[in-house]
């Protein structure tokens, strides 16, 4: 309990450090590119962040997952170079379709008109698989429990992403901070290369005596990738509809409110992705990870729901001050988000749950089921309601993937107290 808090503490200023930061940056995006920018940015980081997924990022949850199982305690070092050569063999080859397809579908991204040159797909490929890479490490630091340096390498890729973005946006505009973002990943890649230099030199050698974790690996890759991909997926398409059907500024606002969303969000989603699953596997029983996560997400919403509010009350200088008075409309769409995201922190945290007791199948069927049902919702309201349309969405959606949970766990949960 004494190791829990003080992790706890670490990664509460890091957090706060992390939200100034990202706070910063957003009045920096704001600034220098005004909502219609500000979402084309944030149509980029979507495709690039589905891309880096599907390029090896969804190996990090299977990796937590697998080098924090107790049995394997005796040989991690082992389990740990056999990850990362298992994600070497797939990155860049994947990496190379993903680029491929960026360019194919670019037009269909609405980012055609930012006339990317064949250098610049280079450093995009080479971004996609240093990002996934990246991805992994963050997955094998919560699995090995380094917490700390899980925390510090978060904290400085923030910090780098601010300061590079800065230094280009100012001269080169979208463009300037889309460069600044993948140099921030290039710096983060080469600081995961020297810690874990010792690993990847293993990871190359005794190939014949290092445990095989492909079954392992696939047997919760799908879960992952669903979990990973379907999140940016959802608010991409749902950008692409606002901006045909209400136009760049809408989709701008709306980016912003999401910006807002994850900022404070990023308090319970780092604690949880960091901590929340490998404590869930060292408790045996169902029974007891139903109560410790019931207390997890009480604390969460009880820190929440004040929090919400006094933004909410001081709104219109919190949006002046974070954005720019360009962003003010997004006033009239903050309580939806508000609203949703209440039951947003449930779902995230029950999602640990699902992983934890490997119910594979059921946590794919939540996220697709997630997926489809904002994406459908957002379709016939904005054609109904318009910007508010999307916010009605949301929190029907969250809703209802709520009940849908507590009715999965309901029958997994029922049988086991009768035997």
């Amino acid at each position: 309990m004494k190791k829990l808090f003080g992790i706890s503490t670490v990664n509460g200023i890091s957090v706060a450090v992390r939200l100034f930061i990202s706070l910063v940056l957003n009045k920096v995006l704001s600034l220098y590119l005004g909502p219609s920018g500000y979402a084309f940015f944030g149509q980029f980081t979507n495709a690039f962040n589905i891309g880096a997924v599907l390029s090896g990022g969804m190996y990090s949850q299977p990796a937590t997952k697998v080098l924090s199982d107790p049995d394997k305690k005796e040989t991690t070092k082992e389990y740990h170079s056999s990850i990362i050569r298992y994600w070497l063999i797939r990155a860049v080859s994947v990496a190379v379709i993903m680029v491929l397809t960026f360019i194919i579908i670019q037009k269909l991204l609405r980012l055609e008109y930012l006339n990317f040159y064949y250098y610049e797909y280079f450093l995009i490929f080479l971004a996609l698989v240093m990002a996934s890479f990246n991805n992994l490490s963050l997955g094998i630091y919560s699995g090995v429990e380094r917490f700390y340096t899980f925390i510090l390498l978060n904290l400085a890729f923030s910090a780098v992403q601010l300061i590079t973005i800065f230094i280009f946006i100012k001269v080169f505009g979208l463009k300037g901070a889309i460069l600044g973002f993948l140099l921030a990943i290039f710096i983060l890649f080469f600081v995961n290369i020297y810690i874990q230099k010792n690993d990847i030199r293993r990871s190359f050698s005794n190939f014949g005596n290092q445990p095989k974790v492909g079954k392992q690996i696939s047997r919760l890759t799908l879960a992952a990738i669903t979990s990973l991909i379907c999140a940016p997926l959802t608010y991409f398409i749902i950008r692409l509809i606002a901006i045909d059907q209400l136009g760049s500024e809408s989709a701008g606002y709306w980016q912003a409110v999401w910006k807002l969303s994850e900022n404070y969000l990023l308090i319970f989603t780092s604690a949880f992705s960091m901590m929340l699953l490998p404590f869930l596997n060292k408790i045996e029983h169902l029974n007891g990870k139903i109560v410790f996560l019931r207390k997890i997400i009480l604390l969460s919403i009880g820190l929440l729901i004040p929090f919400l509010g006094i933004i909410y009350v001081w709104s219109e200088s919190i949006i002046v001050l974070l954005f720019s008075k360009e962003f003010l409309y997004m006033i009239n769409l903050l309580a939806f988000q508000f609203v949703g995201d209440v039951f947003k922190v449930s779902n995230i945290a029950i999602g640990f749950l699902f992983l934890s007791n490997s119910w594979i199948k059921e946590y794919i069927f939540i996220e697709l089921l997630s997926f489809t049902g904002f994406v459908t919702l957002s379709t016939i309201l904005i054609n109904i309601l318009g910007e508010s349309g999307i916010g009605i969405a949301y929190i029907a959606n969250s809703v209802f993937i709520l009940v849908a949970m507590f009715t999965i766990i309901y029958s997994k949960y029922a049988p086991s107290r009768v035997s």
